[in-house]
């Protein structure tokens, strides 16, 4: 299984990694102002990584 870490002490809140994930595995409540990673929706694909411009997101299995 895979698990998305969020540092945030780096995390600028853009939003770039919850817009263009097309798998729905990363979210955002702005109600909460939680981030939410469901794992079964991942694909390993990694754009949420690439987009990230202060590498806040830590993906590991």
């Amino acid at each position: 299984m895979v698990n998305l870490d969020i540092d945030f002490s780096k995390c600028s809140y853009c939003m770039d990694c919850v817009e263009l994930c097309s798998a729905h595995a990363l979210l955002f409540n702005a109600i909460t102002g939680q981030f939410y990673f469901n794992p079964d929706n991942c694909t390993y694909c990694e754009v949420c990584l690439d987009v990230c411009g202060v590498e806040a997101i830590i993906l590991s299995d």
